[in-house]
């Protein structure tokens, strides 16, 4: 076993936001048995966590607790030493957020009470635990799956560490407005008979979806259970498998049965999620690979094979009423651009 700090691991990467406050993002598969130290300095830190495969060893916590698709607040008074052992073969996917005490100004961005888990822990005196809401999640995959390197990796995860500080204050005031600021966000470490009733949060995905009502005080809202949570978990790791094998042929029902799901379900949570059709969701991607593939010089028979059209000229037609132009004059236009 091997002992580091995380400054150590190349993997974990941090960008200044401000002067004072930094994001830092990890998207890692240890290759031997390690033990990693990181000292929190005072200030609130909001991390959202993907897949988390190593056991916290601070005394007087649960080596066991899984923190897989949660979100974690915690507000810090004093320095505190967060060592995580993570076996040989486990993954860790994180991004967190760290602003110092004396410039928050936001006061509903806090937590709202200090989560059992976390009772050991004398310095922090603020902490919640709940599911990563899922507009959130999406945000935060698309840094750990971004293959951008340099400057513009680098400015990627500066904007949605950003994003996901606003997603966060939007959801608290949402909340606030619907009177809903005393509903307790799901805490995994609560007893299974109090689950019912702390697992309701509102989910900005399925929000925007909903029937419109006049804001009242009886405003039905949104409750997402943690079984809807983790069925919309799989649906985003099967549309991610869907775009890395877009030649294939992608009928609703095996993505179903992929997503683990019936397609009555993934009708509406796809809807939920990205705001069309499946259909209209793979065509879309489909033809932005095309755009990708269109600007190498690949034979446009082959770039409609690539990305799931047996027929060149069916290609063709579909990528001028979506685009407007044809593929061949698409990709005369990136090697000679019309001058205005």
């Amino acid at each position: 076993m091997i002992t580091l700090t995380v400054d150590e691991i190349a993997a974990f990467e941090r960008v200044n936001l401000t002067e004072d406050s930094w994001a830092r993002c990890v998207s890692h598969q240890f290759d031997e048995d390690t033990l990693i130290h990181n000292t929190h300095k005072p200030g609130l830190y909001i991390s959202v966590i993907g897949q988390c495969q190593g056991r916290t060893q601070i005394e007087g916590m649960d080596a066991e607790q899984d923190f897989s698709h949660h979100y974690m607040m915690a507000l810090l008074e004093g320095d505190c030493d967060d060592p995580m052992f993570f076996p040989k073969g486990s993954w860790l996917q994180m991004l967190s957020i760290m602003v110092p005490l004396e410039t928050l100004n936001e006061p509903q961005i806090l937590p709202r009470y200090k989560a059992k888990f976390i009772q050991s822990v004398p310095q922090i005196r603020l902490a919640e635990l709940g599911l990563v809401p899922l507009d959130i999640f999406r945000c935060c995959d698309a840094v750990w799956h971004c293959e951008y390197q340099g400057l513009e990796r680098k400015l990627f995860l500066k904007a949605k560490a950003h994003e996901v500080m606003a997603l966060f204050l939007h959801l608290r005031r949402k909340a606030a407005e619907q009177d809903a600021i005393d509903v307790p966000i799901y805490d995994s470490s609560l007893s299974d008979t109090s689950l019912s009733d702390s697992s309701v949060y509102v989910n900005s995905a399925y929000d925007r979806h909903k029937p419109r009502h006049k804001k009242t005080k009886q405003c039905p809202q949104t409750t997402v259970t943690p079984q809807v949570h983790a069925r919309m978990l799989a649906l985003v790791t099967t549309l991610r498998q869907v775009e890395n094998t877009l030649d294939q042929e992608w009928p609703l029902a095996k993505v179903a049965r992929m997503a683990q799901t019936n397609e009555a379900y993934l009708k509406s949570d796809i809807k939920a999620l990205v705001g069309t059709t499946f259909r209209q969701w793979l065509i879309k991607a489909r033809l932005t690979l095309a755009c990708r593939l269109l600007a190498e010089n690949i034979p446009i028979s082959e770039v409609a094979q690539t990305i799931g059209f047996k027929s060149p000229a069916y290609f063709a037609t579909l990528f001028k009423s979506e685009m407007g132009v044809s593929p061949r004059l698409y990709r005369e236009s990136l090697t000679h651009p019309v001058q205005s």
